[in-house]
């Protein structure tokens, strides 16, 4: 958390945004006027950021069906990760979510969650990994025009950028992925991003807090699928 204080004073005081009084939390910021903005630092991944322009140019054609995959550790909360991929979905999709299926135990979920403009999304999320070992996840989108995809065709554990042969059996690895925000692994990058675009913009700050509201209730009606086994559509919740 130091490490990301530091990398947020950096840019604030670089970009001439150093008057603004917050303090930055593990998953939130509290703003100068009392607002509490929960952080979406998924929204500042450029993978992210690349897949949808790659649809919203034109590129890949019409979506027809989106499939996510996130494998996080065990003391991951698995709420905390449906409500991030539920986000990307309509992120991708370019619509809202209208229907959900569940079916969860404790550490695992898979989901089927349908969009207003017809475009099926498959969700799997589970907290499985033991500490220190790399998250796993995948952002598969097929289209009319083909697959683009987050990953490395046939990988699963996500590559680092350099790799250090010495005489160790296991070489070192270094993955530095923003060139104002030396030494952060990417999850504190995305996170010192997403909190630095929402002192930049007030507007920005009241659009997440009004997603984290939406969100909170499509995880909701997830936990509700799961415990009643039923496909569940949200006009039906209101």
């Amino acid at each position: 958390m130091d490490k990301c204080k530091k990398g947020l004073e950096y840019l604030t005081h670089k970009y001439d945004i150093s008057d603004s009084k917050y303090t930055l939390c593990k998953n939130s910021i509290k703003l100068e006027d009392g607002k509490e903005v929960v952080l979406f630092p998924w929204r500042s991944e450029r993978r992210f950021t690349e897949l949808k322009n790659l649809i919203t140019n034109g590129t890949m054609g019409d979506i027809s069906v989106i499939r996510i995959c996130n494998i996080n550790h065990v003391d991951s909360d698995i709420k905390s990760l449906i409500y991030q991929e539920l986000d990307l979905c309509e992120i991708f999709g370019g619509s809202e979510i209208i229907s959900i299926f569940a079916v969860m135990n404790d550490n695992t979920a898979n989901i089927i969650a349908k969009l207003k403009n017809d475009i099926v999304c498959t969700v799997e999320v589970a907290t499985t990994l033991s500490k220190g070992a790399d998250l796993i996840d995948k952002h598969e989108i097929i289209t009319t025009r083909g697959i683009c995809c987050d990953r490395v065709v046939d990988t699963q554990i996500p590559q680092k950028s350099i790799y250090v042969f010495k005489n160790n059996n296991v070489p070192e690895t270094y993955l530095d992925t923003d060139f104002e925000l030396y030494g952060l692994d990417p999850n504190e990058v995305a996170n010192v991003r997403c909190a630095f675009e929402i002192l930049k913009s007030e507007k920005y700050a009241d659009e997440l807090m009004k997603r984290d509201k939406v969100l909170n209730k499509l995880v909701e009606i997830t936990m509700k699928s799961a415990k009643t086994s039923k496909n569940i559509l949200l006009e039906d919740e209101k």
